[in-house]
């Protein structure tokens, strides 16, 4: 008679609330770490499958497998400098069962595969991915400190300092980066409102990661001496009796990956159309590109995505302005997403237009027969722009020759910005 317990859903569920029975059915299944792969593959494809053509970048599939590995042995090796732990099989035995249940929590990353971009508009679209990421981190957090507890009989705190010690360390060198952003944005790049909430949320995590890093850090010199002195031997994981997984299990992990490469077709053709649009524009190929377009719709390209390059800087000129200016006829849907662009981009960078120096900047890369002031009347009614550069000395520009300049633009009503 077969006295092996099974892992069938249930007991995945249950692993994913953090019941210590199904923790340890988890690390005592050998097979395991084929079934977190099929889970891992299917987070990978949650996160990305409206983003990136995966077929093109498949590091966003198998980046989260190695970053799994990376993560836990981080952890496991910290666990090792200060907790002394049998290993009655193998140097590998108690790695192995904390690699299984680290490498399962991957069903929770699924939450991400919530197209939430197709509901609503970008920045309530980054708000909550946001804040389901923050969701699914205390998640995760939770449930290895609860795998420490019921695999090696760990305190609470001591699982804690384990855990998130290494882990905040990490999040505050991933994010930091992302949190120098703050200092280009008030040096005048250009960013879109979700991406300037981004950075500031990046900010916001990285702060706070540096800060639990250091609460932590300072725990432990309490717990454990200013040494960090290694604490008695503690109980090896018990996964001496091996669990099998039920075939229903993997029915449940070969439905979902299958389901979502399934519900990826779809985005995944419309990030493949934006990829080839982008690709004639930037080659200057607008001929190509419009006959590219007569044959697709707005529904074709990916909601929310700019189809032209943005600019880098507030003070230079936006592709759609160039692409508008080719005396081509562009289908409607594609006009308008251009003209668009170009009211954003005139919204954020008239505050910033007022010396000369920076106005003519913005002409460095514009072609000469363009009046931007023109276009603007006839695309962006409302809203001036700067007057076009003069010939003459940079002084005289500064004092007496800007206000020629001014007289000779033409004024709109209900103008957006401020007089120069």
């Amino acid at each position: 008679m077969n006295s092996r317990k099974k892992v069938t859903p249930i007991t995945i569920f249950n692993f994913l609330l953090g019941r210590s029975d199904a923790i340890r059915a988890i690390a005592s299944t050998k097979h395991i770490l084929l079934l977190s792969l099929l889970f891992i593959i299917s987070s990978g494809l949650a996160r990305n499958y409206d983003h990136h053509l995966l077929l093109k970048e498949p590091k966003w599939i198998l980046g989260p497998f190695f970053m799994a590995f990376f993560n836990s042995l981080v952890i496991f090796l910290y666990l090792k400098t200060l907790i002394r732990l049998p290993t009655p099989n193998s140097p590998f035995h108690n790695y192995l069962a904390f690699l299984r249940c680290f490498l399962m929590t991957a069903p929770l990353a699924l939450l991400y595969a919530i197209p939430i971009e197709h509901l609503t508009t970008p920045l309530p679209a980054a708000q909550f991915n946001f804040l389901l990421l923050i969701i699914v981190s205390i998640w995760r957090v939770t449930l290895m400190v609860r795998t420490l507890q019921s695999l090696f009989k760990t305190s609470i705190l001591t699982s804690l300092q384990l855990v998130l010690i290494p882990t905040t360390l990490e999040m505050f060198i991933a994010t930091l980066a992302k949190s120098f952003d703050v200092v280009s944005l008030m040096a005048g790049n250009y960013q879109t409102a979700p991406e300037r909430f981004l950075t500031f949320a990046s900010q916001l995590v990285s702060t706070i990661s540096i800060v639990l890093f250091g609460v932590f850090l300072l725990s432990l010199a309490f717990n454990h001496g200013p040494f960090f002195r290694r604490t008695k031997v503690h109980t090896a994981a018990n996964i001496n009796h091996q669990s099998q997984i039920h075939l229903t299990s993997w029915i449940l992990a070969a439905t979902i990956l299958t389901t979502l490469c399934a519900f990826s077709l779809r985005p995944q053709e419309q990030l493949r159309n934006k990829h080839d649009l982008k690709e004639l524009l930037t080659k200057g190929a607008y001929h190509e590109a419009s006959v590219f377009l007569s044959t697709k719709s707005a529904s074709s390209f990916p909601p929310h995505h700019a189809l032209s390059e943005k600019p880098t800087h507030l003070f230079t000129a936006p592709d759609a302005l160039l692409i508008l200016a080719q005396d081509i006829v562009w289908p409607d849907w594609f006009r308008q997403h251009l003209e668009d662009e170009v009211v954003q981009w005139y919204e954020k960078a008239a505050p910033f237009l007022r010396r000369q120096s920076q106005r003519n900047s913005i002409y460095q890369d514009f072609p000469s027969h363009l009046n931007l002031q023109e276009f603007s009347d006839q695309y962006t009614p409302g809203i001036r722009v700067p007057s076009p550069p003069i010939e003459g000395d940079p002084k005289e520009l500064e004092n007496g020759s800007s206000a020629t300049s001014r007289e000779a633009m033409p004024r709109t009503q209900n103008s957006m910005t401020p007089e120069f």
